[in-house]
């Protein structure tokens, strides 16, 4: 007859190690598991973030670009030679409309500015309009 070894032992005590029949996780993995899931939720997070930065970016280059067609469209009025040296075509950017353009919307101030030279050799003119605006901040 052979040697039973542990007969008499308890079920939960196996070469020294407790097992208690449960099927399950221990703490250490799931604080393991907690931290890796905090760290692809703070990356997301940040990605929710950048993105809202870029579209607060884009639609201020594209309100900036519908003002800057605002403001240049009475230039084509002013093309006719009647009268030029007192246009803003002419030189004279005090004739230029400079009044801040604001987006009620967004309270965002699109303000111009601008550069009007001459091409050398030629009674042709021309206009440099740059539009600044403030950033919208994300939250």
């Amino acid at each position: 007859m052979g040697t039973v070894l542990y007969k008499n032992r308890p079920q939960f005590l196996i070469y020294g190690k407790i097992n208690m029949g449960q099927k399950g996780f221990s703490l250490l993995e799931i604080v393991v598991a907690l931290i890796i899931i905090a760290i692809a939720v703070t990356g997301l997070a940040n990605v929710f973030v950048l993105a809202k930065r870029h579209i607060l970016h884009s639609r201020g280059r594209a309100t900036a670009s519908q003002v800057g067609r605002w403001y240049l469209e009475p230039l084509q009025r002013q093309v006719s030679p009647i009268n030029f040296t007192n246009t803003c075509l002419g030189g004279n950017t005090a004739a230029c409309d400079s009044t801040p353009w604001v987006d009620n919307t967004t309270a965002t101030n699109y303000v111009p500015s601008w550069t009007i030279s001459s091409i050398t050799n030629t009674s042709i003119s021309k206009v440099k309009l740059n539009i600044q605006w403030n950033e919208q901040k994300s939250e």
